[in-house]
This record gives structure tokens, sequence and C-alpha cells, in this order.
């Protein structure tokens, strides 16, 4: 119970650290209040799921990308990479949020002509290193990649991207102005883990 109040303290308190920075604290007070006010954010780290860490892991990642952006500072590459490493440790969704992560920062350092990816790499290598480790050696098959041709069959299956992308599309629709702008940018990349 400790541990789901100091995750979900931990997400207003990202929040708020990472708006202060960017805008100032008068909005990162009210950012953090609204967070905070949330009863599915509460009840979700109140019931301890995983989700919240996993939006702590998330939430500063992406924000040591905008901090990096900001100051080119290699440090927070190295910290970007380490936290989205332990995004992946903590769920299955967090490899593809770190293989998403792994584009962003490629593209960023073609975009410069920086070694922004080495850093980043560099970051990402522990965690990702003992998360393998732990896969092959200890972790039991999981039924989502312990038979390859029920896999390759599920994604190969034209009715299930019809399923995900009319409920992204139902999402995007459907939602209030401001949401239905954030879900535009954000949900489509993130949709190719309903697949699975």
């Amino acid at each position: 119970m400790v541990l789901a109040f100091v995750f979900t303290a931990c997400l207003a308190g990202l929040l708020y650290a990472l708006v202060r920075e960017l805008r100032g604290s008068s909005q990162a007070c009210l950012v953090a209040i609204v967070i905070l006010t949330q009863p599915l954010l509460v009840g979700t780290g109140i019931s301890q799921y995983p989700d919240v860490p996993e939006a702590c892991y998330f939430l500063a990642s992406a924000g040591m990308l905008l901090l990096y952006l900001r100051s080119r500072e290699r440090s927070l590459a190295v910290l970007a990479g380490l936290i989205a490493g332990l995004g992946a440790w903590a769920k299955n969704e967090g490899a593809v949020f770190a293989a998403i992560c792994l584009f962003l920062w490629a593209v960023l350092s073609w975009h410069e002509r920086s070694l922004a990816i080495r850093d980043f790499i560099f970051g990402a290598a522990a965690p990702l290193a003992v998360l393998g480790l732990f896969k092959v050696f200890l972790a039991p098959p999981t039924g989502q990649f312990s038979d390859q041709h029920a896999l390759l069959v599920a994604l190969l299956d034209p009715a299930r991207y019809l399923i995900v992308f009319r409920e992204v599309g139902h999402l995007i629709l459907c939602a209030t102005p401001a949401a239905a702008v954030g879900a535009r940018y954000i949900v489509p990349p993130f949709s190719c883990v309903w697949l699975f």
C-alpha cells in the first residue's frame, strides 16, 4: 500500500516538476491539483495496478526528452534511456514505449547530427540487459510468444486491425475537443499495443 501511494504521489510530483520547469510554478500547481483530484488515478494507484508505475516511467522519460530539447545535456538522454528501460521492465507495454522512444531519439539524432541516440542506448542498456536475461533464463514462456504460429495468425488477421482502428477512431471522434486533440497525437502510436 505504501508503494502504491509513493508511485501515485511520484506521478503528481513528476508532472509538477516538469510543468514548473517548462511553464512556471502557478501552472505546475494547477496541473498537480488537477491530476490528484482524478478519481481514476487515485483508484488505480490504491488498487496497486502496475499502470501507475508505468505511467511514472512514461512521464519521466518523455519529460527527459523535453528537457533535453531545451538544454541539450547528454545526461538527460542517458537518464531518459534508463527510465525507458525501467518502464520495459515494469510491464510488457513498456517495451513498446522503449522502442518508440528509441525511434524518437534516432530521428532527433539524425535531424541534429548528434550522438544523442548513443547516450539513450547507453542509459537503456543495463535495464534492458537485465530484462533480456530474466526473460531468457528465469521467466516462464508466456502465451504471447510461446506459440509462434498462433501469433502469426493473429497478426495477419484483418478483423483484429479493424477492431483496433474502429475503437481508436471512436475514441478520437467521440471525445471532448481537448481530449480529441490529445488523442489524435498520442493514441495512434500506442494503438499497436492493443494488437497483442
